[in-house]
């Protein structure tokens, strides 16, 4: 994403704020809805949240909250918050990081060392729990 932002004017970047302002959800790309929130696993959610908040012992895998959050303040734009992401997008990018097949910032070797031993249970669980995670507002920094 980071390549492609690169390349929008301040003119084209007005007007996608524009488009995308007056658009509604799709509920294809939304989260979790609270009423299907209910209906996850518990111990799916327990799994990932032991592993977003370190919580699980894995000294391979660092702990997701330690970049992603939630925080008071973002800490960079490079640490996206996961929060209420759709479930199935974030598997995807995981299994992508876990298998070296996803880049594309100067950072991405730390996502490449953080999911490079995930199972696929481990990938499930994460996703899961994220996608539970009710959105949160835009913390970004003001100095972003």
């Amino acid at each position: 994403m980071q390549h492609a932002a690169s390349t929008v004017t301040a003119v084209d970047d007005a007007r996608l704020a524009r488009l995308y302002a007056g658009q509604t959800s799709s509920p294809a790309v939304e989260s979790i809805s609270a009423t299907d929130r209910n209906l996850v696993d518990p111990g799916l959610l327990s799994r990932g949240r032991g592993l977003a908040t370190g919580e699980a012992a894995r000294g391979d895998v660092p702990a997701c909250n330690a970049c992603h959050g939630p925080w008071p303040e973002r800490l960079s734009p490079m640490f996206p918050d996961l929060a209420g992401q759709p479930e199935a997008y974030l598997r995807r990018q995981l299994e992508l990081w876990r298998d070296g097949r996803r880049g594309g910032t100067g950072r991405a070797h730390l996502m490449h060392h953080a999911a490079r031993d995930l199972s696929d249970a481990e990938i499930a669980a994460l996703a899961a729990f994220y996608a539970a995670e009710p959105p949160r507002p835009d913390t970004r920094r003001s100095d972003d």
